[in-house]
């Protein structure tokens, strides 16, 4: 698996959390689609006041980055903010507990229903970055960063290191059911997932 070797890459996961292309960015916040291109492929290098401009946005989208892990990579990873009500408040004391204990900590939330029936849409699910023999993920949950920047929830089922599938449980929900052989950025497999009230 790659890492995020540099600031566009790590921009460009930060975008992934949030969920929106760069069109309904440039749309909700202003910023030109090519500046936000140039940003996340590296033809032009972001700046500090780019990336505060970008720490802004994706905060008002609940993600929660810092400028030192943008440009260098140290740090905890970018998270998706919890801004619970009264109900609520055991999962933000549990999010904060595996924030605290956990170096690489990732929060997801499920934008569809493709892991029915254990998860659904707008559940949390959360996961530590495994490093290590990926055979030990076998038919583990995983919070997955694929290399074409997109974040999925699925089952990884390993068969050797050149053999790895993701598949999701609910086969009626996507067209693509299964995703093999798919290069992989990281994987984080799920330790906690919010249950429906």
């Amino acid at each position: 698996m790659k890492t995020f070797d540099s600031t566009f890459s790590r921009l460009r996961f930060i975008s992934a959390l949030s969920g929106l292309t760069r069109n309904e960015i440039t749309a909700k916040y202003n910023i030109p689609e090519v500046t936000l291109r140039r940003w996340e492929t590296g033809s032009i290098p972001l700046t500090k006041k780019g990336a505060r401009r970008c720490i802004d946005m994706y905060k008002q989208e609940g993600i929660i980055a810092t400028e030192s892990w943008i440009f260098t990579g140290e740090g905890a990873r970018p998270f998706i903010a919890l801004d619970f009500d009264s109900q609520h408040k055991n999962h933000s004391k549990i999010v904060d507990y595996f924030h605290q204990s956990l170096n690489n900590c990732v929060v997801y939330k499920i934008p569809d229903n493709s892991m029915l029936p254990k998860y659904s849409m707008n559940e949390l699910v959360i996961g530590d970055v495994f490093i290590g023999d990926i055979s030990r993920m076998h038919n583990r949950d995983c919070i997955v960063f694929l290399d074409n920047e997109k974040l999925l929830l699925r089952k990884l089922i390993y068969t050797d290191e050149d053999n790895v599938s993701l598949i999701c449980t609910n086969t009626t929900s996507t067209k693509n059911a299964v995703l093999h052989n798919m290069e992989m950025k990281y994987i984080a497999p799920v330790l906690w997932h919010q249950v429906g009230d």
